[in-house]
């Protein structure tokens, strides 16, 4: 018989915290490793840098809102990954996740008057490029609805259930979870530049020290939030994702000290002759 495992802050953090959030983010890692790397290539091709290709170029345009598109919609790639992990609706998440992406929703932020949500205030907040949100949203949406699924006759379900888990979910997620997700992103986006204010480039030395700790107990998947949202906000991450390739190249950089120091010393490796190095160290 399993028993239970007993519930501690280490436990929340390295289990349930960080276990969701990689649970959320690494289904649709393709989708926002591919429109990065098709942002470089307009950066790189564009009047940025190579300016091989005017601002009006109809190729750039193009390259242009497809890289946007895997960021604009980060809301709803999201809330499909996160119905996946709660076990929840996929189509009712896609379209909640849909909601917070709408233009008309849009209009309504940047217009910047008040606006309720049957009579709630709703909290002006634009939530294209977002995570946490999403994830938030679907997780209380995983609850409604199958609380609305248990109180609606079977022979009713397949339209009253969407509708009435919607009607439910519209002021609980854009007066109350939406903001709440966030004022988290600002939140953490804050800590990231206060660290970089205070300590200066001493933080990414900081952090790739501390990178290969982080990756053992698995904390650095809970900075995948905090990388995502500088790179579809700023365009780039000048912290945690450079902290990680320094502290790559540094591992390396040890591992190749060891292997040399070894050597002199004539040791072996395992089962294996280190042959190979032998004649890369007699040139």
């Amino acid at each position: 018989m399993n028993q239970k495992k007993r519930f501690t802050v280490k436990s929340f953090f390295s289990d349930t915290l960080i276990g969701t959030l990689s649970a959320c983010v690494f289904p649709v890692l393709p989708i926002f490793m591919g429109a990065g790397m098709i942002k470089l290539i307009v950066n790189i091709l564009g009047p940025n840098l190579l300016n091989w290709f005017s601002e009006d170029s109809n190729l750039l345009r193009l390259l242009g809102l497809v890289g946007d598109a895997g960021f604009y919609f980060m809301p709803v790639f999201i809330a499909w990954s996160a119905a996946r992990h709660f076990k929840t609706s996929i189509p009712m998440a896609i379209f909640l996740g849909s909601i917070l992406v709408h233009p008309e929703l849009i209009n309504i932020v940047t217009e910047g008057k008040d606006f309720s949500v049957y009579g709630i205030p709703m909290t002006l907040t634009t939530y294209t490029n977002q995570l946490i949100p999403s994830i938030l949203i679907v997780w209380i949406m995983s609850y409604v609805y199958k609380y609305v699924e248990k109180v609606i006759p079977q022979s009713l379900r397949y339209v009253f259930v969407p509708m009435v888990t919607a009607l439910i979910m519209l002021p609980l997620m854009l007066s109350f979870i939406g903001p709440f997700g966030t004022y988290v992103g600002i939140l953490i986006a804050n800590v990231v530049n206060w660290l970089a204010a205070t300590v200066g480039p001493l933080a990414v030395g900081i952090i790739g020290g501390l990178w290969y700790i982080l990756v053992g107990l698995g904390m650095d998947k809970a900075l995948l939030p905090i990388i995502f949202n500088q790179f579809s906000t700023q365009g780039y991450d000048d912290l945690f994702w450079l902290s990680a390739v320094v502290g790559t190249y540094a591992l390396m950089g040890v591992a190749l000290a060891h292997v040399i120091r070894s050597k002199k010393r004539g040791k072996r490796f395992g089962n294996f002759k280190l042959d190979y190095f032998n004649i890369w160290w007699r040139k």
